[in-house]
């Protein structure tokens, strides 16, 4: 199984329609024989083979996936390992899917869209560690960088998941929700509300270490999304910004300065 894996995902890079076809139908037999232990054994095949495929692109995109349905065959597998694989093999295969989603064009990604979302949201719903929470947001974050708008279904789900997750104990999860709120804000019809969830949780947080890295991900959502904040909502931010430049803590007052740069 490893080596037909490998030999077929190699396949994927040509430029052959014809060979593409016949390499996503050979695949797609493949991996509907495996179990469920047998896909998520086969993951790390899958990612390793995808990333020697990939080494030599004259693109950003891998032919056989940009087919119809061109990552279908490999969902099953990662799909296994994210929600029923042990804590590491979820991490990994969470990564497995961001490594493929970055190499599919957004056209083919469309039909799965829901098949790959709802596992991710559900994951991070639970109480997994700070390694599968991150890998899960970064995944996350690369969809939303890929399909945008295709998202707009899930947004409820995802404004909740993120402001939840720049709570997170974790610094690596809190930094990943950072820019996945980033990302979600350019498909968000009416942002404010969110800027309120981010403004308040600066305000509001115990922690210096939380708050700092709020204020980083409310530096890097307004200077990528600066023009989405109405003037009202700026403007209560930045008299908390300037009230808090007398924090005693260097942490906060070098975020608030950042974020203050941005304004």
């Amino acid at each position: 199984i490893s080596q037909l894996l490998h030999g077929l995902l190699l396949l994927f890079a040509e430029q052959d329609k014809d060979i593409l076809i016949r390499a996503w139908d050979a695949l797609n037999a493949v991996t509907r024989t495996l179990d469920s232990a047998q896909q998520i054994a086969h993951v790390s095949d899958v990612r390793d083979s995808v990333k020697f495929a990939s080494m030599n692109l004259q693109g950003s995109e891998l032919p056989g996936f940009c087919l119809p349905k061109g990552i279908a065959p490999l969902l099953p597998v990662f799909r296994e390992g994210i929600l029923n694989g042990l804590p590491e093999e979820k991490e990994s295969a969470a990564q497995g899917l961001g490594e493929v989603i970055a190499l599919t064009c957004p056209s083919s990604l469309q039909p799965s869209v829901v098949h790959i979302t709802g596992p991710l949201i559900r994951i991070l719903g639970d109480r997994f560690n700070a390694g599968v929470k991150a890998a899960v947001l970064e995944t996350l974050a690369i969809l939303l960088m890929k399909v945008g708008i295709m998202l707009k279904q899930f947004l409820p789900q995802l404004q909740t998941t993120f402001l939840k997750a720049l709570n997170d104990p974790n610094r690596a999860v809190r930094m990943k929700a950072g820019i996945a709120v980033g990302e979600l804000i350019k498909i968000h019809p009416k942002p404010d509300p969110l800027f309120t969830e981010m403004h308040n949780g600066i305000k509001n947080a115990d922690d210096s270490q939380v708050r700092e890295t709020m204020l980083q991900a409310l530096r890097s959502v307004v200077n990528s999304n600066g023009d989405k904040i109405s003037e009202i909502m700026k403007k209560q931010i930045y008299a908390t910004l300037i009230s808090m430049l007398n924090y005693s803590e260097d942490l906060t007052r070098l975020g608030v300065a950042g974020c203050l740069g941005e304004f």
